[in-house]
């Protein structure tokens, strides 16, 4: 889904700041979907919302490694449509990445619970295959 795609890319954003060695705070990540910004404030036992528990986890594993006493990573919501760069550069190379495994990451640059292969399937999404599978062969 969108909400666990915008997830992982929170969660490879923060992989990304851990290494680095000279970071100067305070970062904001910008993100195109409002649901997973807001998803990082609450509690949830909903499906996916662990990609976001990982992200948090790692912002608050960068907090406490950190020395600078400016930390602070700031999430702003940016438009998906207002052909920013940046945004644009991101989504394409989103889609290069989920179509051929050369353009992913090596796995040794992941967080260790992407290298356990594929993310659980969304339950949602599994019951409205289904259902639409249901659907089609009641229609024949």
């Amino acid at each position: 889904t969108i909400y666990e795609a915008e997830s992982v890319g929170l969660t490879l954003a923060a992989q990304l700041l851990s290494m680095e060695e000279d970071v100067t705070y305070p970062i904001s990540i910008y993100v195109d979907n409002q649901v997973t910004i807001r998803s990082g404030d609450m509690f949830s036992t909903k499906p996916g919302h662990y990609l976001i528990d990982h992200f948090c986890r790692a912002i608050h594993d960068l907090k406490k490694a950190s020395k600078d006493h400016n930390f602070k990573i700031n999430i702003h919501w940016i438009s998906g449509h207002d052909r920013v760069a940046g945004n644009e550069k991101v989504d394409q190379e989103a889609k290069r990445a989920v179509k051929s495994s050369e353009d992913s990451s090596a796995t040794h640059r992941l967080p260790p619970y992407l290298c356990k292969g594929v993310l659980p399937s969304s339950i949602s999404i599994l019951k409205q295959a289904q259902c639409q599978k249901s659907s089609e062969r009641w229609a024949r």
